[in-house]
């Protein structure tokens, strides 16, 4: 839906894994308030989280091959 309204197509994508991820962050830290998660297993989903955020900020270092859909 980005694209669509004219981001090139490496913002595009790194805002929307960096939305993911902050959502999923969320999620994980509601339910370790409640107790309904385990800490550990929360441990483990920090690291891909993180990964995706340096994925993110890679592709946005790549130069676009084409111009901008307008």
């Amino acid at each position: 839906m980005l694209i669509f309204l004219g981001l090139p197509f490496g913002v595009a994508l790194a805002t929307h894994k960096v939305a993911s991820v902050a959502l999923g962050l969320g999620a994980t830290l509601r339910h370790l308030k409640e107790s309904h998660l385990e800490r550990r297993f929360s441990l483990i989903i920090l690291g891909p989280a993180c990964r995706v955020v340096l994925g993110a900020v890679t592709i946005l270092q790549i130069p676009s091959a084409s111009p901008p859909c307008r």
